[in-house]
């Protein structure tokens, strides 16, 4: 078993030499001999860090990459403890092991997937030629398609087949229902104030019902039949290729 070390320092050559090993992609005649990492974004990610791994190497290449992209826990102590409590490092890892070679969909190919304490680390597919959507731009309907088409394929994977994933949180009565209610009470006054010229005066009067009336909706959503859902599906999470999503 291959134990995750602190990152971003701990990544090395002979790290992933072991990992792409024991993937298969590299052949045991081969080595990672050299190895640049580069934060993408500003390595301030709010529950993740991701970093782009350029990779060369001696003897036998085999189908081994030349660039990874490596997802691993936030740099942020405090960002890193709110993962933690909401047991998102073992939720992405679970997923992207377990479940997503079940689902159907495309998604970046995996070449490790694990999970220790506060340390997560996904080591994926380099999809830098694809293009990430625009939540200002908005999507158009071929994006839109092939969006909801993986979508569909998602739900349908697991339709009615939830019961042995007790990690993953119900839409109701779990920690992220309950983070719901509260983050709902917390953000309405704030969005009251930005929006204030598009919300009517209807929907200031009720907005106390409707923080109120979440828990029942919440327990209308958990009732069969029930699948497992995305939960941030959203232009900026999608990436586009030049015929897929």
């Amino acid at each position: 078993m291959i134990s995750i070390p602190a990152l971003p320092s701990g990544f090395s050559n002979a790290l992933l030499t072991e990992i792409l090993q024991e993937h298969g992609c590299l052949p045991s005649t081969g080595v990672v001999s050299s190895l640049m990492q580069s934060l993408i974004g500003d390595g301030t990610g709010m529950m993740a860090e991701l970093a782009k791994l350029n990779l060369t190497y001696r003897g036998d290449q085999g189908a081994a990459p030349a660039t990874l992209i490596a997802k691993f826990s936030s740099q942020n102590p405090v960002n890193r403890d709110m993962a933690m409590n909401y047991n998102l490092y073992e939720r992405e890892a679970r997923f992207f092991g377990e479940l997503s070679p079940k689902a159907g969909i495309k998604t970046p190919a995996i070449y490790f997937v694990g999970f220790s304490g506060d340390q997560f680390l996904i080591l994926m597919e380099d999809l830098s030629d694809y293009a990430v959507g625009s939540q200002v731009i908005g999507a158009d309907l071929r994006q839109s398609e092939l969006a909801i088409d993986e979508l569909v394929k998602l739900h349908g994977a697991f339709w009615g087949r939830v019961s042995a994933l007790d990690w993953v949180p119900s839409v109701a009565g779990s920690y992220h229902a309950d983070n719901m209610v509260q983050f709902s009470a917390i953000g309405a006054p704030a969005t009251i104030e930005r929006f204030s010229d598009y919300l009517t005066p209807d929907y200031n009067n009720h907005l106390e019902a409707l923080l109120a009336a979440i828990p029942t909706l919440q327990g209308r959503m958990s009732q069969a039949p029930v699948t497992f859902c995305h939960g941030d599906f959203r232009m900026e999470n999608l990436l586009y290729g030049t015929d897929a999503a």
